[in-house]
């Protein structure tokens, strides 16, 4: 547990506004933002985003289709990769997105792909987007108004808005690799030197990532990204309120101290998981926890890029005190 002297830094240096919204404040207001359902299942789930948006959704929310074109980079068999600048110009602009109104994401889960869209527009600039704490669950348990049955097409345009992605929130499978060679000629220097390096915290479960459980997709490795820490994105949610919100920020502090990781270290910190959906759980959990969300960046292949390359080193087992830095 962190110490009272360390809960006050944070009380004073984690002040940035928060990126949640409660139900209360998005129900009195409805009007004033641009709600997206982001609701997205792994494969194996059996269950369509879409499918359960056109039987019922927020009043007035666009879906966001997270593998749809322009929503996804289609050059690529990888999951929901990040489109191109131009291509996400022109889908944002189908759905009535614009970055000068506020943005409002949620799933059906509570929290989990709510996250990713949150982080896919966060980092092609918007400023104002937000994620449903309770998500469209805790919605529904309050009683609020819903809409049912198939969506109205064709939904409302506006002009095509120049997007631009900053790609120092994004990180490659050649970044990635080079991270993993400059860590291994630091290692044995002071912590000072592995302070200023990247890390990469990995949010799949402790089975995943100790390579005991199979990976989901198939023709993926099991194990992680070398000297990568495991911060299972249920880590950070908050079990009394069934796993649909975060944790509360002292509590989200704990958890990645305890997982060895400094908020305040200097290095970026970089988010991984399957296939770069719960890694943005992680984003968000360690905006919330203070730390500023320019010094994070994802790892938009994830495992499911890295994993599936022959050439890339895999690293199995738990252990990974080598690289804690707390």
């Amino acid at each position: 547990m962190i110490s009272a002297l360390r809960r006050r830094f944070f009380s004073v240096t984690g002040s940035q506004m928060s990126s949640l919204i409660s139900t209360e404040t998005l129900s009195n207001s409805l009007l004033n933002y641009s709600v997206l359902d982001c609701s997205w299942y792994l494969p194996n789930a059996g269950r369509s985003g879409l499918a359960e948006y056109n039987q019922r959704r927020i009043p007035g929310a666009r879906f966001f289709d997270i593998n749809g074109p322009g929503l996804s980079d289609k050059a690529t068999n990888l999951p929901h990769m990040l489109p191109s600048e131009i291509e996400f110009a022109s889908a944002a602009a189908q759905l009535g997105l614009s970055k000068s109104k506020h943005i409002v994401c949620y799933d059906t889960l509570g929290l989990f792909s709510a996250a990713r869209v949150w982080y896919h527009l966060k980092a092609f600039g918007h400023k104002n987007v937000y994620v449903l704490d309770g998500g469209f669950p805790r919605w529904i348990e309050e009683g609020r108004t819903i809409e049912s049955g198939a969506a109205s097409l064709p939904l409302d345009r506006i002009a095509v808005e120049q997007w631009h992605l900053d790609k120092e929130m994004v990180r490659s499978l050649s970044q990635i690799t080079e991270n993993i060679s400059v860590r291994k000629q630091t290692r044995e220097r002071n912590a000072d030197d592995l302070r200023n390096q990247e890390i990469v915290i990995d949010a799949r479960s402790s089975g995943r990532f100790a390579g005991l459980d199979a990976e989901v997709r198939p023709g993926v490795r099991s194990g992680h990204i070398p000297f990568s820490l495991n911060v299972p994105f249920t880590l950070v949610l908050d079990s009394a309120k069934k796993n649909q919100s975060l944790l509360p920020k002292e509590d989200l502090q704990d958890v990645f101290e305890n997982a060895g990781i400094d908020l305040k270290r200097p290095g970026k910190i970089i988010t991984s998981c399957g296939s770069g959906v719960t890694a943005a759980v992680i984003t968000l959990a360690l905006s919330e926890a203070g730390r500023p969300f320019e010094s994070t960046a994802l790892y938009d292949g994830s495992w499911t890029e890295y994993g599936s390359n022959t050439d890339t080193e895999v690293a199995t087992g738990s252990d990974a005190k080598i690289d804690k830095e707390t």
